[in-house]
């Protein structure tokens, strides 16, 4: 316990390991989103990013949150440099 407020069901939920914890910590932060809290949604997608720097999904989300607390310069320039990246290496795939 933090604060003497018991964790978020959130935050216990979201999975751990190599695998799944960057998208088990994007959604989580959707799950904050949701509910309200941008920062804790915040802080949750930049973990995500700290483990999966390629993780569009949180790299969107932090976007979206940052622009709601008008603060969204530098998330809305990595999640557009990330999915121009994730464009290209589609049409070189193809």
């Amino acid at each position: 316990m933090r604060g003497g407020r018991p964790p978020s069901p959130f935050a216990i939920a979201e999975p751990r390991g190599p695998i799944g914890t960057a998208r088990g910590c994007a959604l989580a932060g959707e799950c904050f989103e949701r509910a309200g809290d941008p920062v804790l949604a915040e802080d949750r997608y930049v973990q995500a990013l700290r483990v999966d720097p390629y993780a569009i999904s949180a790299a969107r989300g932090r976007q979206r949150v940052r622009a709601d607390r008008g603060m969204g310069e530098l998330a809305d320039g990595y999640a557009k440099t990330l999915l121009r990246w994730g464009r290209e290496r589609q049409t070189r795939s193809s």
